[in-house]
């Protein structure tokens, strides 16, 4: 992927989500939905489960900042976006199905006992 990164810090990771991970996934989504918005019943977030299966395979690309160098974490977020936007587009082309959300709608922060996304 390329993308602006002008301190190579490559603040992105890549997951590739398949087969019966799916379900996993959509129950991520579902879950961060239901927190963000706790006075939503959980049923209310239901169609966010659906994601998960919106094209086979997916593939999610999440931030991972690196919260000490001395390129502000701002910047290393917009990398990681434009990154994202133009791995959409080059799917665009290909006339694959996309889905693009933000911080607000499809991340959280790391929780203990969960897988984390390794750098590749």
């Amino acid at each position: 992927m390329r993308a602006p990164d002008h301190g190579a810090l490559r603040p992105w990771r890549f997951a590739l989500i398949r087969d019966d991970a799916r379900a996993d996934f959509g129950e991520v989504l579902v879950d961060v939905a239901a927190r963000r918005e706790p006075a939503t019943s959980r049923g209310d977030h239901e169609q966010r489960r659906q994601l998960a299966y919106t094209a086979p395979p997916v593939i999610v690309i999440a931030a991972a900042p690196f919260p000490n160098s001395h390129i502000p974490e701002s910047e290393q977020l917009l990398a990681v976006r434009r990154g994202g936007h133009e791995h959409a587009q080059r799917n665009s082309r290909a006339r694959l199905r996309r889905f693009l959300g933000d911080g607000r709608r499809c991340v959280r922060p790391p929780s203990p006992g969960r897988a984390r996304l390794r750098a590749s």
